[in-house]
């Protein structure tokens, strides 16, 4: 008999995660204030693990809390009205946090940190303003539905989604910026300072390359739309084992 061999199957394509923003998300050290996704319907896939792939844009300021940001996945069970929305009705277990009227996603959201069945997925550290953050994390066995939470405690607040770049303009350390005629890539101020009267010739060879403009310094932190057109977002990817 042929050995077999297991070997892990991955969804055709990247999900992207739903939240109604990320961008802008204040620092708090409030447990259970943050933004909270759309429910992810796994009950048709059914993968037993998912690979979550997230940027976080770190705006101006200055380092506090425990300097990092949180995210949590959280199940999610048929709601008694018969649908998935609000959240705050289908949290396992029932009889928690039923009191919010809510349907999401939400931005600012009070989240039961502790709650049974949550747990927390990632702790992404932030060394500092103006920094853009890319990391990964594996989760093993995902609920049939489930949603994200993510709260911001590193004393910072993500950056704003992009705005179309203007000439002679005050940009703050942690803007995040697009050439008038959009290229697909965004662009992140690592130096702050005035733009120059004309536009720069932006990089778009690779992620990390920087441009000067003036006194501003732009970092490309690449093509986003996977991450929804948007400087901070979360995409996952499924995955079962199969034998081959």
């Amino acid at each position: 008999m042929p050995a077999r061999i297991v070997k892990p199957w991955y969804a055709p394509a990247a999900t992207g995660v739903v939240f109604s923003s990320l961008a802008g998300l204040a620092s708090s050290p409030t447990p259970g204030t943050g933004a909270e996704s759309a429910v992810i319907d796994n009950s048709g896939s059914l993968f037993s693990r998912v690979r979550l792939h997230g940027r976080f844009c770190i705006g101006s300021g200055t380092l506090g809390g425990a300097g990092a940001i949180y995210v949590f996945l959280y199940p999610v069970t048929a709601s008694p009205l018969g649908t998935d929305a609000p959240i705050g009705q289908n949290r396992i277990p029932q009889g928690i946090d039923q009191t919010l009227p809510r349907t999401s996603p939400n931005p600012t959201a009070t989240f039961p940190e502790t709650m049974p069945g949550v747990r927390l997925v990632a702790a992404v550290p932030v060394s500092g303003p103006g920094t853009l953050l890319e990391w990964t994390a594996l989760v093993a066995n995902v609920p049939a539905k489930f949603g994200l939470f993510v709260r911001n405690y590193c004393g910072i607040a993500l950056a704003g989604d992009p705005a179309v770049w203007q000439p002679s303009h005050s940009y703050a350390l942690g803007a995040v910026t697009m050439p008038a005629v959009a290229n697909g890539h965004y662009y992140l101020c690592i130096a702050a300072g005035n733009s120059g009267p004309s536009e720069p010739v932006w990089p778009t060879v690779a992620a990390g390359a920087t441009v000067v403009d003036s006194a501003v310094t732009w970092l490309d932190i690449g093509a986003v739309a996977a991450l929804g057109s948007s400087s901070n977002g979360i995409v996952l990817v499924g995955e079962n084992d199969q034998i081959a």
